[in-house]
């Protein structure tokens, strides 16, 4: 997280450094402004999941990063990581996104909105494994939540198992 921030800060402030005083009015001062933050959807021990969000005025969509940490490890947990060798999660994943996506009684303005979503951003919380939507300065996020019971018995993730299956 650290280092995503620190790359889009550096890019963003070589942006505003570039303009010039000449190029930008009274009025249009805080016409260039960018913002960064963090929602954690999980946060245990030694893990921890979220989204990063960076917002500019230069760019017309929301920059997402999901993030599934390993904070004994130091290191970032693929999806494919919490699950047995022989479970394929991204196959898996895809077809239950994309049916539950189907079955869901959206708003018909949603829905044509929610159609076009790939609901790739995925990270953890305690209900289960959440799937998100691109951020919309409109509509916001969907989500689409498979619960961890689901799909239990591909979990290898002992963090996974002892704080939400064995309750």
């Amino acid at each position: 997280m650290e280092s995503t921030f620190r790359d889009w800060i550096g890019s963003s402030t070589k942006k505003l450094k570039a303009i010039e005083v000449s190029d930008i009015g009274t009025q249009d001062r805080w016409t260039q402004t960018a913002h960064g933050w963090v929602e954690v959807d999980l946060f245990l021990e030694d893990i921890i999941s979220g989204n990063i969000y960076m917002q500019s005025s230069w760019k017309t969509e929301t920059e997402k990063i999901s993030f599934i940490f390993d904070l004994s490890a130091g290191k970032e947990v693929s999806l494919q990581d919490i699950f047995k060798d022989d479970f394929d999660s991204n196959n898996y994943f895809k077809k239950a996104v994309v049916s539950i996506k189907n079955e869901k009684l959206w708003k018909q303005d949603r829905k044509k909105w929610c159609d076009k979503q790939k609901f790739e951003h995925v990270t953890l919380s305690e209900e289960g494994f959440k799937f998100t939507s691109a951020y919309s300065t409109i509509y916001g996020e969907e989500e689409i939540l498979i619960p961890y019971k689901d799909i239990e018995i591909y979990i290898k993730d002992k963090r996974i198992q002892k704080e939400f299956l064995k309750k």
